[in-house]
C-alpha cells in the first residue's frame, strides 16, 4: 500500500526520469562504446516536458547522445531508440510511447494516473506534488553583522536566499542559516570602546553601529599595526588602542568572563533588532556562528573574490566602517510610507475611504511596502551588479510589486 500511495506523490518528470534511468542501466552494458567514452554518462536520463502544441507530454533523448558519442548515423539512433521504446519498465504513469523521427522516445501520461494523482493532491494537499530531493541543501544568507544594522546591502542575499529557501523547503529537504560574523578584531576594538565609554553595555543597535564606525576610525591611527601583528611584534605597551584592540579578541576567543559577557550583550542585542527587521520582510532562517565556517573560507574566498561588487547610486562601495549607508530600517519605513501615499491614491479612486480603518491602511503600507523592497530585488538577474536606487525600489509602474498585487487583487475578486 505504500507502495501505491507513493506512486502518486512527487514530481511527475522526477518519476518518468527514474523509469529512463533503469531502462538505460539495463541496456548500458550492451553499448559498443569506444574506451575512452564514459559509459556512465550514458544511463543519466535526458528527459523534458513536450511544449503543449506536441502529442506527448515527456521526450527521452537519450539516444541522441548515445550515437552521436559512438558517431553513429540515423538508422542506429532510431533503432536505439525503438530498443528503449519496446523495453521502458511497466508503470501506471505512462499511457503509450512512440519515436520520433530525430530518435526522440515520446511518452504520454496515463488519463486515470493523472485522475488519481490530482485527487490525492486535492484530499492531502499540494505538498504531495513535492519533488522528492536525493540530498539535504543549505542555504546560508543573509550575511549579517553583530553591531551592525541592516543596509539596502543586505538585500540581495535576504531576499534571494529567502526564495531559494522556500523552494527548497517545500521538498523538505533544506536547511537555511543565518550565518552571523561573530568573531575577528572588530569585535576587540569595539569592545574596548565599550569598556571606555559605557562598560554596562545599555546601548541600542544604532548605539552599536555608530561605535563600530568610531572604533574603526580609531583602529587605523596606527599605521604599521598591521605589519607588527602580523610578525607578533608587540611591544606590550597596553595604551595603544589597536593592540588593545587585538588582545581582546584573543581574551574573548580563550572564554574570559568581562568579554563573554560584553560579547554576547551585543550579540543579543544585534539579534533582537536584526530578527525584528527580518521578520518583516517575512524571511526566517536559523542563527548561526561564523565560526562553524571556518575550514571552508578560504576556498570560498578564493572563488568570490573577483565578481563581489556592491555599489551606490555614485558607483562606491557601501561600507559600515567608514561612512552612514541606507539603513533597512529607514529604507522599510520610507516603503511604507511611500505605498501609503499610493494606497490613499486607490482609495480616493474607488471612493471607498470610509471602509478602511487607520489599523487596516498601516497593515497594508507596511506589507506594500516590504513587496516593494523584496521584488526589486527578485525581478533582476541575479548576478548583475547591484547599484542603490529607492525611487527604483518603490516605483509602482510596470514590473513591480504593487502592479502584481492589483492585479492578482482583481484575479480574486472576479
Amino acid at each position: 500500500m505504500a507502495g501505491d500511495d507513493e506512486n502518486y506523490t512527487g514530481s511527475v518528470k522526477q518519476k518518468v526520469s527514474k523509469l529512463f534511468e533503469e531502462l538505460l542501466e539495463a541496456i548500458a552494458p550492451a553499448i559498443p562504446a569506444p574506451p575512452e567514452s564514459d559509459v556512465a554518462a550514458f544511463v543519466v536520463p535526458l528527459v523534458l516536458a513536450c511544449s503543449p502544441s506536441k502529442n506527448s507530454d515527456y521526450q527521452c533523448n537519450n539516444a541522441l547522445l548515445i550515437c552521436s558519442k559512438l558517431n553513429g548515423d540515423n538508422a542506429l539512433r532510431l533503432a536505439l531508440a525503438q530498443e528503449m521504446m519496446q523495453n521502458i519498465p511497466d508503470s501506471e504513469i505512462i499511457e503509450s510511447c512512440s519515436v520520433g523521427g530525430n530518435g526522440y522516445v515520446n511518452v504520454v501520461e496515463s488519463d486515470s494516473w493523472i485522475a488519481k494523482t490530482i485527487k490525492k493532491m486535492l484530499v492531502e494537499g499540494i505538498e504531495t506534488w513535492t519533488p522528492r530531493l536525493e540530498i539535504e541543501n543549505a542555504v546560508d544568507f543573509p550575511s549579517l553583522n553583530i553591531a551592525k544594522e541592516l543596509h539596502d546591502g543586505h538585500l540581495r542575499t535576504c531576499i534571494i536566499g529567502d526564495a531559494i529557501a522556500r523552494l527548497l523547503e517545500f521538498s523538505m529537504k533544506c536547511f537555511a542559516a543565518a550565518m552571523w560574523v561573530i568573531w575577528g578584531t572588530q569585535f576587540g576594538m569595539l569592545l574596548e570602546l565599550i569598556f571606555e565609554e559605557n562598560p554596562n553595555c545599555e546601548l541600542s543597535l544604532h548605539d552599536l553601529a555608530a561605535l563600530y564606525t568610531k572604533a574603526n576610525a580609531r583602529f587605523k591611527e596606527d599605521s604599521d599595526f598591521k605589519e607588527r601583528a602580523q610578525k607578533s611584534e608587540f611591544n606590550g605597551s597596553d595604551s595603544d588602542f589597536k593592540e588593545r584592540a587585538q588582545k581582546s579578541v584573543v581574551r574573548l576567543q580563550c572564554g574570559e568572563v568581562k568579554f563573554v559577557k560584553a560579547w554576547e550583550k551585543i550579540r543579543e542585542i544585534s539579534s533582537g533588532a536584526c530578527n525584528e527587521l527580518l521578520r518583516c520582510l517575512g524571511v526566517q532562517s536559523e542563527e548561526m556562528g561564523e565560526s562553524f565556517y571556518g575550514p571552508y573560507v578560504l576556498e570560498v574566498l578564493e572563488a568570490l573574490s573577483d565578481q563581489v561588487k556592491d555599489d551606490d547610486e555614485d558607483g562606491k562601495r557601501l561600507r559600515t566602517r567608514d561612512s552612514e549607508v541606507p539603513r533597512l530600517v529607514d529604507l522599510l519605513d520610507q516603503a511604507k510610507n511611500c505605498s501609503s501615499g499610493k494606497v490613499l491614491e486607490l482609495i480616493k479612486e474607488k471612493k471607498s475611504s470610509d471602509q478602511w480603518s487607520e489599523e487596516e491602511l498601516d497593515e497594508t503600507a507596511e506589507k506594500l511596502g516590504c513587496a516593494a523592497i523584496k521584488y526589486s530585488d527578485l525581478k533582476n538577474n541575479i548576478s548583475s551588479n547591484y547599484k542603490f536606487s529607492f525611487n527604483k525600489k518603490t516605483n509602482s509602474v510596470g514590473n513591480t510589486a504593487l502592479f502584481l498585487v492589483k492585479q492578482y487583487t482583481r484575479e480574486c475578486s472576479t
